[in-house]
């Protein structure tokens, strides 16, 4: 799958979210007008529903970008707004399934927009999010002894909540695709 397919692939899986997200927007307006709730209500929900404002999640990962080897992500992220964070990520490949050759690491920063913005009082376990990352692929420097190399690219994933600290995710992007598990805190 060529860059250019995986651009147009990241462009319409957001304007799809976007599209549910006006949607759902929509039938919320609604239902608040036919079912306003008490305040004591709201408080109860709101503890409950809230999106953990640090999430560290790890998983695996494989991409063409590394010959089809399969690896391990770990991500840290950080919600600074309702609909954006900020974070870390590192990935370690592993080709022809040794861990004495063919080793790959990258680490480098991550920056989301979340396409449904956080709602503390209706509950919503779902979080779709769009995104760039911006990094150092230190391939060279185990296998080769050549210098870092940087690199860039976009992604696209989806999260849910399954109760008050756990999430499963699943990501993919122009650089890679990955699935795992996540702790919010």
């Amino acid at each position: 799958m060529n860059s250019k397919n995986i651009i147009n692939l990241i462009v319409l899986t957001s304007l799809l979210f976007c599209a549910l997200n006006l949607k759902a927007t929509n039938k919320k307006k609604d239902a608040d007008v036919a079912n306003p709730q008490s305040v004591v209500e709201s408080r109860y929900v709101l503890n409950d529903n809230m999106f953990g404002k640090s999430i560290l999640s790890g998983g695996i990962t494989t991409g063409p970008e590394y010959s089809g080897g399969f690896g391990i992500e770990g991500m840290y992220e950080y919600r600074i707004a309702d609909r954006f964070s900020i974070g870390l990520q590192a990935d370690v490949y592993f080709e022809e399934s040794s861990l004495s050759k063919g080793r790959d690491l990258t680490v480098g920063t991550r920056a989301n927009y979340h396409l449904i913005k956080e709602n503390r009082i209706e509950a919503n376990n779902w979080d779709w999010y769009v995104g760039l990352d911006l990094g150092v692929d230190l391939d060279g420097v185990f296998n080769e002894h050549k210098d870092p190399e940087a690199y860039y690219g976009a992604h696209t994933g989806v999260r849910y909540k399954l109760n008050y600290r756990w999430l499963t995710f699943a990501e993919v992007g122009t650089r890679n695709a990955s699935i795992g598990l996540a702790l919010m805190f």
